[in-house]
């Protein structure tokens, strides 16, 4: 098992080292927080054993970001021996703390332990039904009425405890047992808080969780209050934030989208970008469909990528596009009419002519955007994506950012970098027309 030691002292690390290695485990270490993040959710470890005072990012960011987007399980370090500390890290996903200065006989036990109930979890496979909710506990998926429900870890796994004794009470002390796999000497508030976010996503719903005041918690399946019951009900927004076009999938849609490509987009496009290809022998080993991660340098970035990609592959790739862009049509209320109408032609426009798949972009919608993407590499299409969202130089970008590569890993699909460069030369930011001038991509690089 790979598990990776994220702290920013030496003797710590080394420390680690000694004794985990001792036991066969296969170690990667990070100096600072954005390293660990990065190499969390790139390498994909078994454990992440993290520090909570690190340069850059400090360990509650790189939790949080962790838990966006995966369940790996986190061994928090910390030399702050306060109950709020300890209660702040395990709200964030953490599954045990360790506190400095420690016994590495105990840090070995607290892996062993932690990689022990991970394993068991994943051998499970076990799954639960509780009124109108479903939970697969090998598959980390959840479902209520038909609908799916996206859950943080500590929050899934509390669900799924409540759901397994259904109608049984169970404490705050047996909670944290079960959902944390310890016992915690401090307060049990933590166990409240995350009672309170389920309930959030079971509001509306048959099922409620029941507090028994002094005692626990406990899941029940309310009877049906008629036919005038409200339906149940998703965070807010998210049907407006994982919404994208479904009609570009249309054999009429693909096709005037070819016809367009073919006889007049790319043709104008290698007008003004005289393109040098580089990276075809490493392109060819990829199988569709690909998640290509392009740095941003122009508006011409997307045509001069897709017409120096071969025709085979051209004509499979959805371009994702920030949502903002196209905020007057997604969100008219207010909006002038003349920018309304100018916004809707570009946003069908786009669609039509690059497949264009307008996702969130900011922090808020970012695990929306992930899911979407995935929902187009599972139809089958390839995805055109600019993970740094902004412009770039060559070599700056990192297709690896929180939640590309784990999004790529259980896809099962390959992520290919796409380097260009000169785009931003042959149509500059503010410019009204293009100059020609040499461009150059380069796949895989």
């Amino acid at each position: 098992m790979r598990i990776l030691i994220a702290d920013d002292e030496p003797h710590i690390r080394e420390l680690a080292r000694l004794y985990l290695s001792r036991e066969g485990y296969e170690l990667d270490f990070a100096h600072d927080g954005r390293e660990a993040l990065d190499k969390a959710l790139l390498t994909l470890p078994d454990l992440l054993v993290l520090d909570l005072m690190m340069p850059k990012l400090d360990g509650f960011e790189v939790a949080k970001g962790v838990r966006q987007h995966s369940d790996l399980p986190i061994l928090m370090l910390t030399v702050r021996r306060e109950d709020a500390v300890k209660v702040a890290g395990l709200e964030l996903g953490a599954d045990d703390y360790l506190t400095k200065p420690f016994n590495p006989k105990e840090l070995v036990a607290r892996v062993k332990a932690i990689l022990r109930r991970a394993d068991g979890i994943r051998r499970s496979g076990a799954s639960v039904r509780a009124g109108g909710l479903a939970l697969d506990r090998m598959r980390r998926e959840a479902s209520l009425d038909g609908r799916e429900l996206r859950l943080r870890t500590k929050e899934f796994d509390l669900l799924f405890a409540l759901a397994q004794n259904l109608d049984v009470v169970l404490s705050r002390e047996q909670l944290l047992s079960l959902v944390w796999g310890y016992t915690f000497s401090g307060e049990t508030r933590t166990v409240d808080v995350h009672v309170n976010h389920v309930r959030q996503h079971l509001a509306g719903s048959d099922l409620a969780i029941e507090t028994l005041r002094g005692v626990g918690y406990k899941l029940t399946v309310r009877e049906p209050a008629g036919s005038g019951a409200e339906p149940a009900r998703g965070d807010a927004g998210s049907e407006a934030a994982s919404a994208f076009p479904t009609w570009s999938r249309h054999p009429a849609a693909r096709g005037f989208r070819r016809a367009a490509l073919a006889a007049f987009l790319l043709p104008l496009t290698r007008i003004f970008a005289w393109i040098r290809v580089e990276g075809l022998e490493r392109l060819a080993r990829a199988q569709d469909p690909v998640l290509y991660a392009a740095n941003h340098q122009s508006v011409m970035d997307g045509p001069v990528i897709l017409a120096a990609l071969p025709p085979e592959r051209r004509y499979r790739v959805a371009t994702v596009a920030a949502r903002e862009w196209f905020a007057p049509h997604f969100h008219p209320r207010g909006q002038p009419r003349l920018r309304r109408l100018a916004t809707s032609l570009a946003y069908y426009l786009g669609v039509l002519c690059f497949d264009v798949a307008p996702l969130p972009q900011r922090e808020a919608g970012a695990r929306e955007a992930l899911r979407d993407i995935g929902t187009l590499l599972g139809q089958g299409s390839s995805v055109l994506i600019f993970p740094e969202g902004r412009r770039c130089e060559t070599g700056r970008i990192d297709p690896f950012q929180p939640g590309v590569g784990m999004l790529a890993a259980r896809m099962r699909a390959p992520v290919v970098p796409v380097r260009i460069d000169g785009v931003d030369r042959v149509l500059p930011v503010g410019a009204r027309r293009a100059r020609p001038g040499r461009v150059r991509v380069a796949f895989g690089a």
